[in-house]
């Protein structure tokens, strides 16, 4: 949960993790907001990862849940179709693949990514593959919303293959967010 929310924070969203967590603690139904939804459907991806193996399939499925409120139904899950960059205050930082080579791109990311996850990897490589992992995915930019929640999540996935289940509580998100640049 504390994977959810914290990634949650890093794209904006302003519920605490103790705020969230009381809310769970206390069993009490707050009136529904799409912050408090968007840090469920994380959750729910985050769950659905720790149980199926890393494919591309998975993690399309992966993303159509923790899309479920921050885009259409026919995008969540779906590779954009669209041209998409990363944008700041003072203009664009980043533009991402051609829409047409979304697809293209994804299927080298993941002869990439089944590659190493049939090789033995030391604690370091595990931590310095998972990140470049991460790196790589947000730079395809494949979906048009979601792709940092996806890459944080890409990124524990592969460290649960090779560290087992333990990484899941590897609090990486929180030290992402701890360690944000200003948004300018």
């Amino acid at each position: 949960m504390a994977s959810a929310v914290f990634s949650a924070n890093i794209e904006g969203n302003s519920i605490d993790l103790n705020s969230f967590m009381n809310m769970r603690l206390a069993q009490i139904k707050f009136k529904p907001t799409k912050e408090v939804a968007e840090i469920e459907d994380l959750i729910s991806a985050y769950q659905f990862a720790q149980t199926h193996s890393l494919t591309e399939k998975t993690m399309l499925q992966a993303h159509a849940l923790l899309a479920k409120n921050l885009v259409e139904p026919f995008q969540q899950g779906a590779y954009r179709q669209t041209k998409s960059g990363v944008f700041s205050p003072r203009g664009l930082v980043y533009l991402a693949v051609e829409p047409e080579f979304v697809t293209q791109e994804m299927a080298r990311f993941f002869v990439e990514i089944n590659q190493l996850l049939t090789m033995s990897l030391s604690l370091s490589e595990t931590f310095y593959f998972a990140a470049l992992i991460h790196l790589r995915f947000v730079h395809i930019h494949p979906f048009i919303d979601g792709n940092g929640r996806t890459a944080r999540l890409l990124e524990k996935w592969v460290m649960a293959h090779h560290l087992g289940d333990t990484a899941w509580q590897i609090p990486t998100e929180q030290y992402y967010k701890e360690h944000q640049r200003s948004r300018e």
